[in-house]
C-alpha cells in the first residue's frame, strides 16, 4: 500500500512538474534504477526536464544516458550527451557516459578520452575508473587494464564494475 502511494506521489510530481527540469531529471534516473510499472518510463521523465530547462546540463546528461541506456536511441543520446558536455565541459558524469557511449560505438580511444577528462577532473571516482579499466580491455592493454581496475577497488571495494 506505502509503493502504491509513493508511486502516486511520484506519478503526480512528474505531470505537474514541480520542482523543475533538474529534480525530474534526479528522479528519472532515480526511477531508473528502480523501476515501477506505476509511473512513467523514465526515458519520459527525463525527456520532459529537458522541455522544461533546455540549458539544464544534468537534464541533458540523464536524458542522454537514458537514451542510450534504456532506449537504445544511441544517435539521439550522443547528441544529447555532446550537448550537456558543450554546456559544462566539466561535468563528470556527462563526460563519462558519452565516453562510454562512444566505446560502445567502436569509438574506444576517444571514449577513453572522454572518462581520462572525468577522472583529472575527479580522480576519485571509482565508476570512471571502473570505465577506464573495461576500456583498456577492450583495447587489449590488461596489465593497464588490471591496474586500472584495482584502482577503482581501491575506490570503492563493492564496485561491481570493477570486479568484472
Amino acid at each position: 500500500l506505502q509503493r502504491q502511494a509513493a508511486a502516486g506521489e511520484v506519478r503526480g510530481i512528474v505531470d505537474s512538474g514541480k520542482g523543475g527540469g533538474l529534480a525530474l531529471a534526479v528522479m528519472a534516473e532515480a526511477i531508473s534504477r528502480s523501476f515501477d510499472a506505476g509511473v512513467k518510463p523514465p526515458v519520459d521523465i527525463a525527456r520532459r526536464a529537458v522541455e522544461m530547462e533546455p540549458t539544464c546540463v544534468e537534464c541533458r546528461a540523464v536524458y542522454g544516458y537514458m537514451l542510450y541506456t534504456r532506449a537504445w536511441q544511441w544517435g539521439p543520446a550522443r547528441r544529447e550527451l555532446e550537448e550537456a558536455v558543450r554546456l559544462d565541459k566539466e561535468h563528470v558524469r556527462a563526460r563519462m557516459w558519452l565516453g562510454q557511449l562512444l566505446a560502445a560505438e567502436g569509438e574506444v580511444e576517444r571514449g577513453m578520452r572522454e572518462v581520462d577528462v572525468a577522472l583529472r577532473l575527479e580522480p576519485t571516482n571509482a565508476a570512471a575508473r571502473a570505465m577506464r579499466a573495461g576500456m583498456l580491455y577492450w583495447l587489449e592493454r590488461y596489465e593497464e587494464a588490471i591496474r586500472e581496475a584495482r584502482m577503482a577497488l581501491g575506490l570503492n571495494a563493492r564496485s561491481v564494475a570493477a570486479w568484472e
